[in-house]
């Protein structure tokens, strides 16, 4: 669970655009062997997502998806 939670303070700084360069390498590397953070941070950085504003609806669709893989990892 350690890794889990970096990987969310990580992206929670890139989303804010408080992450810096040694930050977002360590990122990249936790995310590389972690199959469900690569899930994770496709759907939260994915701008063309954001752009269109999906609605709430696919939103939570998308993140009940990613929660249920972390549970069966």
């Amino acid at each position: 669970m350690e890794n889990e939670d970096r990987i969310l303070e990580l992206s929670a700084r890139k989303l804010a655009q408080e992450a810096t360069g040694t930050e977002l390498g360590e990122l990249a590397n936790l995310l590389k062997d972690n199959t469900v953070a690569i899930e994770l941070s496709h759907f939260l950085f994915n701008s063309r997502a954001i752009e269109k504003q999906i609605p709430e609806e696919e939103s939570r669709r998308l993140f009940a998806r990613v929660l249920s893989n972390m549970n069966h990892q």
